[in-house]
C-alpha cells in the first residue's frame, strides 16, 4: 500500500519537528554545554597522563549521563573518550587524542579546560549529525521507494517556495534519493 499525501505531510512534519534548531539545542546542545561548563569551572592542578585520561573519561560519563544514554557507568567510558577524541578532536597543533594531549600540555593547567571546551564543541556537532542520521533512518530509509517518491512529490508541491529553482524542476524520483537534505533545506529556508 502506497503512502497517502496526508501521511506524507505528517511524516514531513514529524521530521521537521525533530530537526528544528530549538529542539536540537534542547536535546543535544544544552546537555553538552552543561557537561562542558561543569568541567570548565573546576580547578584542575597539574596532572599526569593518567589523570588527563581520567578527566576525559569522567567528562564522557557526564556527557552520557546528561544526554540520557544508559551506558554512563560502563567501564568503557575511558575507551569511548579516547575513541571520540581520536575521531573528533581538532587541536591547535594536531588532531585526535595526541592533539588533545599536546593542547593540554602547552597551556599549563588551563590546557585541560581548553581541551574540554573544544572536545565539547566537537561532540555537539557529532551528536547532532548522528541524531539527524537516526531521524533519516527511522522515518525515511526504511520506506519503500514508492513511498519516498510520494514524500518527494509532496515536498515539490507544497514546499517548492522554500527550494532553490533548480530543485523545483527535479522529478520526484530524483528528490526521493535526497529526502533528508531537501527537507532540511526547506526548513532552513522557511
Amino acid at each position: 500500500m502506497t503512502l497517502s499525501e496526508t501521511e506524507a505531510i505528517k511524516i514531513i512534519g514529524k521530521i521537521n519537528t525533530l530537526l528544528r534548531e530549538d529542539y536540537l539545542e534542547k536535546i543535544v546542545d544544552e546537555p553538552v554545554d552543561a557537561a562542558t561548563e561543569m568541567f570548565l569551572f573546576v580547578d584542575i592542578p597539574e596532572y599526569s597522563y593518567d589523570q588527563f585520561c581520567k578527566i576525559l573519561e569522567e567528562f564522557v560519563r557526564e556527557l552520557n549521563r546528561r544526554l540520557g544514554f544508559a551506558r554512563n557507568n560502563l567501564p568503557e567510558a575511558g575507551n569511548e573518550a579516547m575513541s571520540l577524541l581520536d575521531r573528533l578532536y581538532n587541536g591547535t597543533f594536531y588532531y585526535g587524542f595526541h592533539g588533545a594531549l599536546l593542547d593540554a600540555s602547552k597551556n599549563d593547567y588551563d590546557g585541560i579546560k581548553l581541551v574540554i571546551d573544544r572536545f565539547g564543541k566537537c561532540v555537539k556537532s557529532y551528536f547532532r549529525e548522528n541524531y539527524s542520521r537516526w531521524v533519516a533512518f527511522k522515518y525515511l530509509d526504511s520506506m519503500t521507494w514508492n513511498d519516498r517518491c510520494v514524500i518527494a512529490a509532496v515536498l515539490l508541491k507544497r514546499f517548492s517556495s522554500f527550494l532553490p529553482a533548480r530543485i523545483r524542476n527535479w522529478p520526484p524520483e530524483r528528490v526521493a534519493g535526497k529526502l533528508l537534505p531537501i527537507i532540511q533545506l526547506c526548513q532552513d529556508n522557511k
